[in-house]
């Protein structure tokens, strides 16, 4: 029997509760508590009980005879145990002691005047009888296998024609779409090949060079916020702003204040947003547009299915789900205008290398709003917060 689950560190149960083990670090040493034992106890008792539950099913399936066999070592001398503690011990404390199922059955099969060849074997009980349905019990030796040397000199017989190239190229064989195996279901657009990856939310923030743990900002170190938390308190305002009444910066501000009062976003979020820098992008051509109510999409999330020989080499004709999130575009009659807001910390003289390091990431926005809405996109840009313009790309 299976009795794994009973050797568990912890041991639990509805009625007894929890058992531990007991760790003496002075010995070092450990053991199981009573609390455990118990568990442990009744744990037996319940799988021994659906184990005979489970014998009993099958035994009792029977129409015209049932045959059973068993097979193990020393058998004689588990028949000589059986026999002479079958007349001292109860049968439930056997049918405990038990290692598997086939005992069970030995311990009635040895009380019946049938099993002479048992009795034979390891002796027989103080009492048998005659069971209201004949038994037949055989015993049988397994012959012993034989130690054959081979030598050299044996024969190795002929491998039929064509087998021995099946099997070679059988065990060659390799999946023609190996690398789709490999390759994530869905993928995002900084996942595209020919682009370095880069992370949006950690935008002026560089790479670590050792991995941290991300734990959560103190109350009382929030004064200073890196790159990911503005970032974000940015992107949140945008998406939640009516674009209608932000015409001046106390206007910005006073939409920031609705956003938190009517929890849109977060005090501390609030505050990271920078209501002169929003201001200002409204005050721009693009931005006059979303104020007087251009057609626009917020924080886009969209999924398609896109080509895999964008994301690997082997993945052509492979289809990947693509999914990603647009910040902003305008839906005009001639087109779409892509809009993608970057907090990046960059200079005039830096703002045309960090376009580059999106461009890829624009494009596939860009390709796939042109495939969901059926329009061609006419302009893509990034809006760096930072210096306040924009970048075409």
């Amino acid at each position: 029997f299976n009795t794994e689950s009973q050797r568990a560190q912890i041991l639990c149960d509805r009625e007894l509760g929890m058992g531990l083990s007991v760790a003496d670090s002075e010995n070092r040493v450990r053991y199981s508590s009573i609390a455990k034992r118990a568990i442990a106890v009744k744990m037996g008792a319940e799988s021994l009980s659906e184990e005979l539950r489970v014998l009993y099913v099958a035994m009792t399936r029977a129409r015209d005879r049932l045959i059973m066999t068993y097979a193990g070592k020393n058998t004689g001398k588990v028949i000589q145990d059986i026999a002479l503690r079958q007349d001292f011990d109860g049968g439930e404390l056997l049918c405990r002691e038990a290692a598997r199922p086939g005992q069970w059955v030995l311990l009635a099969a040895v009380r019946h005047t049938e099993a002479g060849a048992l009795h034979a074997l390891g002796g027989r009980p103080g009492e048998t009888k005659l069971g209201e349905h004949p038994w037949v019990i055989r015993v049988s030796d397994a012959p012993e296998a034989e130690n054959v040397i081979g030598t050299e000199t044996d024969a190795r017989p002929a491998m039929p024609d064509g087998v021995e190239q099946a099997l070679q190229e059988a065990l060659s064989f390799r999946y023609a779409h190996e690398a789709a195996t490999r390759a994530p279901s869905k993928q995002t657009a900084t996942n595209r090949k020919g682009r370095a990856k880069d992370e949006e939310a950690a935008e002026d923030t560089q790479e670590p060079k050792f991995p941290t743990r991300d734990f959560r900002r103190p109350s009382f170190l929030t004064g200073n916020c890196g790159g990911k938390a503005y970032g974000s308190a940015i992107h949140a305002v945008l998406q939640y702003l009516r674009y209608e009444n932000c015409g001046s910066e106390d206007d910005v501000k006073a939409e920031i204040s609705r956003l938190v009062s009517q929890k849109f976003i977060t005090e501390e979020q609030g505050r990271l947003a920078d209501s002169r820098k929003i201001a200002a992008f409204f005050d721009t051509e693009i931005g006059r547009k979303l104020r007087a109510g251009c057609p626009c999409l917020r924080e886009f999330k969209f999924s398609i299915l896109d080509d895999g020989s964008h994301y690997g080499d082997g993945l052509e004709g492979e289809q990947i789900l693509l999914q990603g999130v647009v910040d902003c575009a305008l839906l005009e009659k001639d087109g779409i205008v892509v809009l993608d807001f970057k907090t990046d910390h960059v200079t005039e003289s830096t703002a045309a290398a960090a376009a580059e390091r999106y461009r890829l990431q624009v494009q596939t926005y860009a390709e796939a709003l042109s495939r969901i809405y059926e329009m061609p996109v006419k302009a893509k840009y990034l809006y760096f917060f930072q210096l306040g313009r924009f970048v075409e790309v």
